[in-house]
Order: structure tokens, then C-alpha cells, then sequence
């Protein structure tokens, strides 16, 4: 049977000190303690460590590490890497807020289910009312699942195609998964004897919940979402088109990996992919809002496949470069 006391935590984080006090709090005032939480931070200033400081006292074996390459799948893996003997390992996202329950939830689960890894199922709350409000939200998802591009409608978490995956807004009870989201993913440490985040995934490394979580998946199967106190905050920051475009970058250029790496037996879903992605952008020049935007994101679309055409055996072999700053 497992206990609370069988748990490490670890937190990755980059120049975010107001949300790592998020997890933090949210750890420091759980009914049944873990046994240790490892705070690594990526960051470039020195906030993240003073605010992690502060908890010490609060949360048993609270420690903090340095990892200077800005890269979540680098971070973790050195996170892991640090854990105690203990048997399960939680990778917890710095925003994530935990209801006081959440370890026993967890605990419980494994106690119960014969799982390698359980995702705790996130309320989503005004985040999912937004998502409904938001304009052409349903011909969005309409276009999703026509193309495989997955859904937020589906009652399970499934792998439908190298772009796409299944998700819901809440569940009732354990479901099986074949993928997990970043949020508060736990798994079994045994599972980690041959397997690693692949730390070919750089800056945010998107992607990397897909990729770990799916070949856990496939080697060892078990792995459950369940209802769970925990929400994650989405934080409203406006992003820069500049940012925009290096996403799309990265967007393209990691999901052809994972195609290669993960799921080489997709083509054709692969390539349907394309052609909705494609569809779909192309639908947005005809958006008055912001149309200057959309139209400098569509070029920047057909330049990354572009891109991804030429360098297509570069990125096989695990070059997820962007070709610019």
C-alpha cells in the first residue's frame, strides 16, 4: 500500500515567482504531506529562490535546484534524477493550485487502480466557460474532429493522431489514458528505469507531456486520469506576435517529430492533420479581428512547412532548432 510518504514532487519553473508561490501554497496545505518537493529553477533572475525560501519551513524537505538550460524536458530529468527512493514521482506545473485533499486523492488511486501513472483531472472552471464564449468555438472544434486534430467533447484522454488528442472538461470517475497534459502528471518511478524525457525538447519543450506520457503508455500502459482537487490558473498575458510566430515554428517543426518518433504508423492521419491546420488558418484571414495579425501568422504557417519540408531529416534526427532567435 502507498502513502503519502511515497511521493516526490517536483516543480520546474522559468521567471514565474508569483505562480511557483501557487503550487507552493497549495503543497504547504495538504492533510498529508509528500515526502519531499524539488523546486527547479530555470530562471534568470533570483526571485524564484526567495520565494521558494519562504516555504521551507512549511513543506518538509523542500529543496531548491539550478538547471541553467532553459528547457522543461532537461529540468525534469534532473529533477527526477535528484528524487529520493521514493516510488512515485509528481511533476506538478508552478501554477498549479492543489485542493488539501489532492495527495490522498493520488494515493488512493494507486492504491486502487493498477495504474503506472495518474493524472489528477484539473477543474478548469471560468477557463472552460471562456473557451464556450469564445467566437466560431464550436465550428473550431467541428473542424477538429473532422480532421483529427482532437476535442475537449471526448470522455477520454486518447492519442487520435500525431496533432491530435482527446480531452473533456470534467470527469466523474478513473479513465484510462494513453496521454497526460503537463499539469500534475504522477507516475510509478520503475517506469523511469528505461525511459527519459527526451531532451531534444527545448525553452517550454512542447510536446514533451505528449511524448512521455504516450510512450509510458504504449511500453507499460496503465495510466489513468481521475478527479482530483486541483485547478490551473491561465494566466491572461497577451502574447507578442513575435511570440506567436516562434510558436508556430515550434508547433510544426516538434509535432513532425513526434510523427516520426512516436507514431510513424499515422501517416495519413499525419497528413489530414495538415490539410485542417491548413484550412483552419487559412479560414482565419477572413476574421476582420485582428486580420493584420492573421495574415502575418499565415505566412509564417506556409513558411514552417516550408521549413519542415526542407530540413525534414534534421528534425527526424532530433534537431527541433528554430531558424531564428
Amino acid at each position: 500500500m502507498y502513502s503519502s510518504k511515497d511521493i516526490s514532487v517536483v516543480i520546474v519553473t522559468y521567471n514565474r515567482p508569483e505562480e511557483i508561490k501557487v503550487a507552493l501554497e497549495g503543497l504547504k496545505n495538504q492533510k498529508s504531506k509528500p515526502y519531499e518537493v524539488l523546486v527547479v529553477d530555470q530562471s534568470e533572475n533570483p526571485e524564484t529562490k526567495k520565494e521558494t525560501e519562504k516555504y521551507k519551513k512549511f513543506i518538509p524537505r523542500l529543496r531548491y535546484l539550478r538547471s541553467e538550460i532553459p528547457s522543461i524536458a532537461i529540468a525534469k530529468n534532473k529533477g527526477l534524477k535528484k528524487t529520493s527512493k521514493t516510488k512515485i514521482v509528481l511533476f506538478l506545473d508552478d501554477d498549479a493550485a492543489l485542493g488539501p485533499d489532492y495527495m490522498d486523492e493520488i494515493v488512493q488511486a494507486y492504491n486502487t487502480l493498477d495504474a503506472n501513472g495518474i493524472f489528477g483531472f484539473y477543474d478548469v472552471g471560468g477557463y472552460e466557460n471562456s473557451l464556450l464564449k469564445e467566437s466560431g468555438f464550436k465550428l473550431k472544434e467541428k473542424i477538429k474532429s473532422l480532421f483529427l486534430l482532437g476535442n475537449c467533447n471526448d470522455s477520454s484522454f486518447r492519442i487520435t493522431s500525431p496533432y491530435g488528442n482527446t480531452s473533456t472538461f470534467k470527469i466523474r470517475k478513473p479513465v484510462k489514458a494513453e496521454w497526460f497534459p503537463g499539469t500534475d502528471p504522477s507516475y510509478k518511478k520503475e517506469v523511469f528505469k528505461d525511459l527519459e524525457f527526451d531532451e531534444n525538447f527545448f525553452g517550454w519543450s512542447l510536446g514533451e507531456d505528449v511524448d512521455i506520457s504516450y510512450r509510458i503508455h504504449k511500453k507499460y500502459n496503465g495510466l489513468y486520469a481521475i478527479p482530483a482537487s486541483v485547478s490551473h490558473h491561465h494566466p491572461q498575458r497577451e502574447w507578442t506576435i513575435e511570440r506567436k510566430i516562434k510558436a508556430i515554428y515550434m508547433n510544426q517543426i516538434n509535432h513532425l517529430y513526434l510523427f516520426y518518433k512516436d507514431m510513424p504508423e499515422m501517416r495519413i492521419r499525419f497528413t489530414w492533420n495538415l490539410v485542417g491546420i491548413s484550412l483552419y488558418r487559412f479560414l482565419s484571414l477572413f476574421n476582420l479581428k485582428n486580420s493584420k495579425n492573421n495574415y502575418i501568422e499565415f505566412e509564417h504557417y506556409l513558411r514552417s512547412l516550408a521549413y519542415c519540408i526542407k530540413n525534414k531529416e534534421k528534425i527526424k534526427s532530433g534537431d527541433l532548432s528554430i531558424p531564428f532567435k
